[in-house]
């Protein structure tokens, strides 16, 4: 797998995606940055968590409008894999490459605890090894994690079941639900993070 790593100013987890992807693909990632505007041959982009630009603005609002992220347009639309963490996550819905829109925190407060992500879809490239239905813990840290989108956003093409995991930006026009953590009650109702 040929992997790159997208660096904005005030990313801050892109050494830690280096060291998982050479882990898991026994390869060294290139590092992107947020500037260029041509992609090397590549099967995955990764935008990292952090706080690109500092969030200033909004988190993601200014990293969406980097000279890289109209590569990474056309690199998913010709079905290349994202994969959005995160910061990255944000950069991905502030780009609409994802449908809907993260909002601050219930509370204005910021979140730093495990959530439960349920896999939707055990067939993508991300959740092969899990079945439908496995649930996963997962670190989270966010001031604006509180995802929303409207139902018709959520409709997946061509039959496919949707994600309920912040963790990817799926293949473009493939899957379109994103960001609802799992409570560890079975009772409780889901709720977005």
């Amino acid at each position: 797998m040929k992997a790159g790593i997208v660096v904005f100013p005030g990313t801050n987890r892109e050494r830690d995606m280096e060291q998982a992807l050479r882990l898991v693909s026994g390869k060294a990632p290139t590092m992107l940055w947020h500037r260029d505007t041509t992609l090397p041959d590549l099967d995955l982009i990764v935008l990292p968590g952090g706080f690109s630009f500092g969030d200033y603005l909004r988190s993601g609002a200014m990293g969406a409008h980097s000279p890289i992220l109209s590569e990474v347009r056309a690199f998913a639309e010709r079905g290349g894999y994202v994969l959005g963490v995160c910061n990255g996550f944000q950069i991905l819905t502030e780009a609409q490459l994802l449908p809907g829109a993260l909002l601050r925190n219930t509370g204005m407060r910021f979140l730093s605890q495990d959530g439960y992500l349920r896999v939707e879809a055990g067939d993508t490239a991300f959740t092969r090894d899990w079945s439908k239905g496995d649930v996963f813990r997962a670190p989270l840290a966010h001031g604006d994690g509180n995802y929303t989108a409207s139902e018709a956003s959520w409709i997946v093409s061509k039959g496919k079941s949707a994600s309920r995991s912040a963790m990817f930006a799926p293949r473009a026009g493939w899957m379109r639900r994103a960001a609802s953590a799992i409570p560890t009650e079975a009772s409780a109702p889901l709720r977005v993070f």
